[in-house]
């Protein structure tokens, strides 16, 4: 953390916006929902030229247990994802009664080339303070086994980001990503998602 970026404009192309369950519920009733440790307040954002993304507002209507009160994903180009693309997404926080917790989701194939993600995340708060952190990820073992689940040629799993995070002011909270990796365009990646959660996510000893 702590580290300074220089970061293309920020263009605001997709929003989230941070309501509970229940408005969340509601706004599935009407048509609307269609699917590390960080404990300091978080007056901080993200600055960054937003990539074309899938924005998913309110809740996931997949899975059981607790559902993510924000959750946006970005679907990769087939060509991979070049390094001077930014993923981001603007999220409204209204309610900063409680804290969150923020994880990144991220879906690979079987054929990425490497063992690990390193990724250049960027929050930046309704008062334009920025924290930069500088994350690598372990995505397989040393025997070259998946940490991700799933089938065929597609591994899911969750990257914890921050727990415990306190937003300081309502507002609109940007974040960005970018990686870090060697290869350009990274190949491999399928889809990055950014998921908060009010109080602990469904994670448990890293799992999903």
């Amino acid at each position: 953390m702590g580290q300074t970026a220089k970061m293309p404009t920020f263009v605001v192309k997709n929003r989230c916006a941070v309501a509970n369950n229940q408005h969340a519920h509601a706004r599935l009733r009407e048509g609307m929902a269609k699917r590390m440790e960080g404990g300091s307040a978080l007056r901080t954002g993200i600055g960054g030229v937003l990539a074309v993304a899938v924005v998913l507002i309110g809740i996931s209507l997949w899975g059981c247990g607790p559902r993510p009160v924000v959750r946006c994903a970005w679907q990769a180009p087939v060509e991979g994802w070049s390094a001077d693309s930014v993923v981001g997404w603007a999220v409204e926080v209204t309610d900063i009664s409680e804290p969150y917790t923020i994880d990144l989701g991220l879906r690979h194939s079987s054929s990425y080339d490497f063992s690990n993600l390193y990724l250049i995340v960027t929050i930046q708060g309704p008062d334009g303070a920025q924290v930069v952190d500088t994350l690598s990820y372990p995505l397989a073992n040393a025997l070259g086994e998946w940490y991700g689940k799933g089938f065929a040629d597609t591994k899911e799993l969750i990257l914890p980001y921050r727990s415990n995070a306190q937003f300081a002011d309502t507002g609109e909270y940007r974040f960005t990503l970018r990686h870090g990796m060697r290869q350009d365009p990274l190949e491999g990646i399928k889809q990055l998602s950014l998921e908060l959660y009010k109080g602990q996510s469904p994670r448990e000893d890293g799992e999903e």
